[in-house]
């Protein structure tokens, strides 16, 4: 048998929020998809560790399917001044208990790249994260893994620890209506984040 926590996991983007925490499956759906004209355009963040994410709507991005395909984002993380990752992601819009989310997935090419070179053994996952824009400022907090190994324990939702990197990592295995059950239920729960890294929109004040 074939389990899961032995393939070559690779996350979506735990670069855009911190170390991040991977969830298997979407939080998304197959819900109709929010849009947010403003969060189109290019974001960075400042300090030691810099990443910038140029994001497209659909309507404009050749790979965003079109109206209803996901927003893209080319992502890229330097640090001191040296690129450390460059990649193309997914993102998907959703609205629970009253605040939005993004899912982050890795771009299709991304994907068929991973699958081409280790086929079965790479597992794309998700990233879900919370964000709010006011204007050009732009906030995104993923989730607190140290809260979500201690919910998951608890029974609240299924779960596995794999490891990635010489380390373990919390892996949120539950399907999607379980994750937008959890995140309806504490959303508004400080604990349950990280605090945010604060986008601002390049050329904005």
């Amino acid at each position: 048998m074939f389990y899961w926590k032995h393939a070559l996991v690779i996350a979506a983007s735990g670069v855009i929020a911190g170390c991040g925490t991977p969830f298997l499956h979407s939080a998304s759906g197959n819900g109709p998809l929010i849009r947010d004209p403003g969060l189109a355009g290019e974001w960075t963040t400042t300090g030691a560790t810099t990443t910038h994410a140029v994001i497209h709507d659909p309507k404009d991005s050749a790979g965003g399917g079109g109206d209803g395909g996901p927003y893209v984002v080319a992502l890229t993380v330097q640090h001191d001044g040296e690129s450390k990752t460059s990649l193309t992601l997914d993102l998907t819009l959703t609205e629970i208990g009253g605040a939005r989310y993004a899912d982050l997935f890795l771009g299709r090419a991304e994907r068929d790249r991973l699958v081409g070179t280790y086929g079965f053994l790479a597992v794309p996952v998700h990233q879900v994260i919370k964000i709010s824009r006011d204007g050009d400022e732009l906030r995104v907090w993923s989730f607190n893994g140290s809260w979500l190994e201690g919910t998951a324990q608890g029974g609240m939702f299924s779960h596995d620890r794999i490891t990635v990197g010489g380390g373990e990592v919390e892996m949120v295995t539950a399907p999607t209506d379980k994750v937008r059950e959890l995140i309806a239920r504490h959303g508004n729960d400080g604990a349950a984040f990280a605090e945010p890294l604060v986008f601002r929109r390049y050329g904005g004040q």
